[in-house]
C-alpha cells in the first residue's frame, strides 16, 4: 500500500471517528486487541493509554474493530471504511 493511500484511509477514518461521535478523550476502548483510555484523537491516529501507563498509538486505518466500553459501543471497519 503506498504512503499517499495510507494516509488519506487514515484521514478518512479519523473523520468518522470525531462526525460519529464514536471516541472521546477518556473514554476506555478496545481497538483489535489492544485495550486503554484514549489520549489523544488525530486526523491520522489514536492514542491509546494502558492501565500500567504505557502508549500505544495506533494509525486510524489500522483499526478493523472498535468496542467502547464507556460508551457500549462496536463498530467495524465495514461501517468506516467499507472493507474489512
Amino acid at each position: 500500500r503506498s504512503g499517499a493511500r495510507s494516509t488519506i484511509e487514515d484521514f478518512v477514518t479519523g473523520l468518522f471517528f470525531l462526525s460519529l461521535d464514536s471516541l472521546a478523550i477518556g473514554d476506555y476502548v478496545k481497538i483489535g486487541e489492544i485495550e486503554g483510555y484514549v489520549d489523544k484523537i488525530g486526523a491520522r491516529t489514536v492514542t491509546l493509554k494502558a492501565l500500567d501507563g504505557s502508549l500505544t498509538i495506533i494509525p486510524n486505518s489500522q483499526v478493523k474493530t472498535l468496542i467502547n466500553f464507556s460508551r457500549r459501543l462496536k463498530l467495524s471497519s465495514r461501517f468506516f471504511t467499507g472493507t474489512g
